[in-house]
C-alpha cells in the first residue's frame, strides 16, 4: 500500500491524502482473481478527473504492466 502510494503521488503529482483517498476509491475495481480489471481503472481515472484531483492527463500504459501476469 505505501509503495503504491508513492508511485500514485510521483506520476499523478497527488498529495499523500488525496492519493490514498484515490486508493481506497479503486481498490473495489481491481478484480480478486490476481490480475487488474481494466474496465474498472478506466473508469476510475475518469472519477478522479471529474472530482479535480488529477491534474493531468495518464494513460494506462503507464499505470499498468500486464507482462507479469502468468499465462
Amino acid at each position: 500500500r505505501d509503495e503504491v502510494i508513492k508511485i500514485v503521488m510521483e506520476q499523478m503529482e497527488m498529495k499523500q491524502a488525496d492519493a490514498e483517498k484515490s486508493l481506497d476509491f479503486v481498490l473495489p475495481a481491481l478484480a480478486d482473481q490476481g490480475k487488474i480489471n481494466m474496465e474498472g481503472i478506466k473508469w476510475a481515472i475518469d472519477m478522479v478527473k471529474e472530482a479535480g484531483v488529477l491534474k493531468k492527463e495518464i494513460s494506462l500504459d503507464k499505470l499498468l504492466d500486464e507482462r507479469f501476469y502468468v499465462k
